[in-house]
C-alpha cells in the first residue's frame, strides 16, 4: 500500500542532535603563562567518532526518539510545514545533516500532500502513526559516518479534505537502514530507508 508524502518515503526519507552552539569556556589560565603548551583537546560539543560504535549508538538512538516525536506531531497537522521557519520545520532540519535533501523533499512531500486536501492521523487515538527504532548494532563506515539497521511501525488513517478516511497504513516490523553523518563533531541523519519484506531483527518491546 502506498502512501503519499512523508508518511510513504520514510517514508522516502530517506530523522537529531539539534546544534547548541556552545561557547568553549574561558577562564583558568593566565594571560602571563607562556608554558602552558597549545593542546588540542576535545570540547563538550564533539561527539565520538564512527570508529566508537558503542560510543554512537546511543546517539542514533536519541537521533531516531526525537526524529519520531517531530514527525509524529507534523503528522497530526502538516499544514504547519508551509512556515519554513516555525519552530517544528527548524526542529525536523535539525534532526538531518546541513542542507539535507532528504528532509526538504520530506517536508516538499508533506506541502503538496497539504494542497491536496490529504491529512494523516494516528489510528488509535492517543498513539503513534509512525515509529522508528535502532534494529541491530551500529556499523562504522569512517570516523564520520555509521550505518545501522532499522525497525519500522506505521499504524495511520489517510483523510481527504472533509476529513473522510480515504486508505490505512498498518504494517509492522519493516525493516530499514539508517545513516548518519559527523559534521563539526556533531552526529545527524543522513537517511532512512526502507528495505523490502517484513520482520526485524530484534523483537519490539513495546512502545
Amino acid at each position: 500500500m502506498v502512501a503519499t508524502g512523508q508518511a510513504t518515503q520514510r517514508m522516502g526519507r530517506a530523522l537529531l542532535v539539534l546544534v547548541a552552539c556552545a561557547a568553549a569556556l574561558a577562564g583558568g589560565c593566565s594571560d602571563d603563562d607562556d608554558s602552558a603548551p597549545d593542546e588540542e583537546t576535545s570540547t563538550p560539543t564533539t561527539q565520538p567518532p564512527g570508529t566508537d560504535p558503542d560510543a554512537v549508538e546511543p546517539i542514533v538512538e536519541d537521533l531516531l526518539a526525537r526524529y519520531d516525536e517531530i514527525v509524529n506531531e507534523i503528522m497530526l497537522d502538516q499544514s504547519v510545514v508551509t512556515d519554513r521557519e516555525s519552530e517544528i520545520v527548524q526542529d525536523y532540519l535539525g534532526v538531518f545533516e546541513p542542507d539535507s535533501d532528504a528532509a526538504a523533499q520530506a517536508l516538499d512531500g508533506w506541502e503538496n500532500d497539504t494542497e491536496a486536501g490529504l491529512s494523516f492521523a494516528p489510528s488509535e487515538a492517543g498513539g503513534r502513526a509512525v515509529v522508528s527504532r535502532l534494529d541491530g548494532e551500529v556499523d562504522t563506515v569512517s570516523d564520520d559516518e555509521v550505518r545501522f539497521p532499522t525497525c519500522d511501525e506505521q499504524n495511520f488513517d489517510i483523510l481527504d479534505a472533509s476529513g473522510g478516511v480515504t486508505d490505512h497504513v498498518e504494517s509492522d516490523e519493516l525493516p530499514g537502514e539508517g545513516v548518519a553523518v559527523r559534521v563539526d563533531g556533531q552526529w545527524y541523519l543522513r537517511e532512512l530507508t526502507l528495505g523490502d519484506g517484513e520482520g526485524c531483527g530484534i523483537e519490539s518491546e513495546g512502545t
